[in-house]
């Protein structure tokens, strides 16, 4: 959503593309072996209730924009 409405994304605090760039994530093809423990370990970063991509995705549908595309409102 964010490619698509960032100004209205961006004037109610909503980023994303920022927060995940920061986060220096490894390319796929080249976490060595068993990627799971890996992928486990990014998910449990990033799912953190204090990190702000999920603060973020938690308080998307509170936009009006967002909660019309989504059909909720």
């Amino acid at each position: 959503m964010e490619l698509y409405l960032p100004e209205e994304l961006h004037s109610n605090d909503k980023y994303f593309m920022s927060h995940v760039l920061s986060e220096n994530l490894p390319a796929f093809d080249t976490i060595k072996g068993d990627k799971m423990p890996a992928l486990r370990q990014i998910f449990k970063r990033i799912f953190d209730s204090e990190h702000p991509i999920r603060v973020n995705i938690y308080f998307l549908n509170s936009l009006e924009v967002v909660r019309i595309i989504r059909g909720l409102g």
